[in-house]
């Protein structure tokens, strides 16, 4: 679990101060899942696959959609599957 805690981090500052930095939606909108395939990417060579980088990904994002609205509920879902997608493509890198 501890290994998990940086990674979070990152993803922290993906959903909440990316948006303060970068106000054009359509760079943040095309940014945010690429900066999380890369972090679970990185997650998956380092540590192997774990499903539960997926989810607190997600978990962290439900204030930011709060916050927004329901309208991009969508994005919850297309946050959880980069996620997935990432750390699955980290095994393609992992030393054994």
């Amino acid at each position: 679990m501890k290994k998990l805690i940086p990674f979070l981090i990152v993803f922290l500052i993906i959903f909440y101060i990316l948006p303060l930095i970068i106000k054009t939606s359509f760079i943040l909108l095309a940014l945010s899942p690429i900066l999380i395939i890369i972090t679970a990417l990185i997650y998956g060579a380092k540590f192997g696959f774990n499903i539960l980088l997926a989810v607190f990904c997600a978990i962290l994002f439900i204030p930011s959609l709060l916050v927004s609205g329901l309208i991009s509920g969508i994005y919850l879902v297309a946050f959880f599957i980069c996620a997935i997608i990432g750390n699955a493509l980290g095994l393609i890198f992992r030393k054994k």
